[in-house]
């Protein structure tokens, strides 16, 4: 009875785009966990990414009790700028989330400094790294179905 999607290149307003239209069915979700990407932060717009992000997870809490937001992956082979950017919005993600009651992964001390788990981009994981992707969110869902 899980539902799974996948919007690869998609941006937070895509997927918040993506949450209405299931919030259309007046459907109560057990849980909702989101993992974001990367794809926000190129367009240096820090503020709106910000903005966006507490609108599409407000939407979410209308829609379930129980919502986690993986955050992003670390990347290398990208510019300082990026990864400064990435870990901006991880960091504030991490102190927004718990504030306004979102589970929040905070995936960086499992991937930072891990090449061995990104594919040759070195922005998607790997299949190592997808598999342990999969075992934060796993095990974040757990825990949360506890509390």
């Amino acid at each position: 009875a899980n539902k799974t999607l996948c919007f690869p290149g998609a941006r937070v307003p895509d997927i918040h785009a993506n949450l209405k239209s299931l919030a259309k069915n007046n459907r109560r979700y057990s849980s909702i966990a989101i993992h974001v990407g990367a794809n926000d932060v190129r367009l240096r717009q820090s503020e709106i990414t910000k903005d966006d992000f507490i609108e599409m997870l407000e939407l979410a809490k209308t829609m379930s009790d129980k919502v986690i937001c993986s955050g992003p992956l670390p990347q290398f082979r990208r510019s300082d700028e990026t990864c400064s950017r990435l870990l901006d919005i991880n960091r504030w993600l991490s102190e927004w989330c718990p504030k306004n009651k979102v589970g929040f992964i905070n995936n960086w001390p499992t991937f930072r400094g891990k090449p061995g788990l990104f594919g040759r981009d070195g922005i998607h994981p790997n299949w190592a790294g997808a598999t342990q992707l999969s075992k934060n969110l796993a095990h974040s869902l757990r825990a949360k179905k506890q509390n």
